[in-house]
């Protein structure tokens, strides 16, 4: 079992959260979808809930921040030691911040920003919650992959911001617009392109995760039995037998039945350097 209770490195995907309209479906969705266990906080972090494998955090679900106009989406957080250094390197290099520097109790300190590709993510320092404690097993991320019809601003961006190597795929076409993130020591933390699995040049720029999963086409139809739709798939991929999913609010993810062997949040594939 691949779990991590210490606090992620700089740049590394460390939460995923999802913002929902009905927080009481969405935990029932997901439950019955993963078997997570989901523990809701107190109203002193809005009821907040906290989805368990195992006893370890794999993801959070929570009410809409502001108005709560903005759609239902999962939103990836990447670790940073100093969240107020990085809230000023986001607008430094052409980011903006939505949500400025905030205490989340004991729990950590947060900002939600909005990168120059036009995607939104959120940046996570440590307190007492270090992020996600369970990856690459079932019911938990696996990957977590930009899509943007700016992958130029995108690898700028996020080298900048948060000193990322942007490496191309070994084999991969000198041309493609794809590319994965790597720390400077040179494990894979996710990845960048133009398109990914179940997306289009149409669809809004997004971190997409994967979760892992033990039977992705029982997985995909548990979805729809639970009320939410199966968008691609299932269908077997290099990275195992998968699914895109839309949960019952419209929101996407994928469900892989399997990863290769260290991809994710552990080593990956050999990458090269690219501009």
């Amino acid at each position: 079992m691949s779990t991590h209770e210490t606090p992620w490195p700089t740049g590394t995907p460390c939460w995923v959260e999802l913002s929902s309209d009905d927080p009481a479906a969405a935990n029932a969705f997901y439950s019955g979808l993963f078997g997570w266990d989901v523990q809701v906080a107190g109203p002193e972090f809005g009821g907040y809930g906290v989805a368990r494998v195992d006893g370890h955090r794999v993801a959070g679900i929570g009410g809409k921040m502001g108005d709560g106009d903005q759609p239902t989406a999962w939103t990836t957080y990447l670790a940073s030691d100093d969240v107020d250094a990085t809230a000023a390197a986001v607008a430094q290099h052409g980011g903006q911040v939505l949500a400025p520097p905030m205490d989340v109790g004991d729990l950590g300190r947060m900002i939600i920003g909005l990168d120059p590709a036009g995607a939104s993510f959120g940046v996570w320092q440590s307190g007492s919650n270090t992020g996600v404690g369970l990856v690459n097993q079932p019911g938990g991320v696996v990957w977590n992959e930009h899509t943007s019809n700016d992958f130029a601003a995108a690898k700028s961006f996020y080298s900048a911001v948060f000193g990322l190597r942007v490496e191309s795929m070994e084999g991969a076409p000198a041309d493609l617009e794809y590319a994965v993130l790597a720390r400077s020591g040179g494990q894979m933390v996710g990845s960048l392109g133009k398109t990914g699995i179940g997306t289009s040049l149409d669809d809004p720029p997004n971190w997409l995760i994967y979760f892992g999963v033990a039977d992705a086409d029982a997985t995909a139809a548990k979805a729809v039995e639970l009320g939410g739709a199966v968008l691609e798939g299932p269908r077997e991929s290099a990275y195992g037998q998968l699914a895109v999913v839309a949960g019952p609010e419209g929101e996407h993810f994928v469900v892989v039945q399997t990863a290769p062997e260290g991809y994710g949040h552990s080593d990956g594939p050999d990458a090269q350097s690219i501009d």
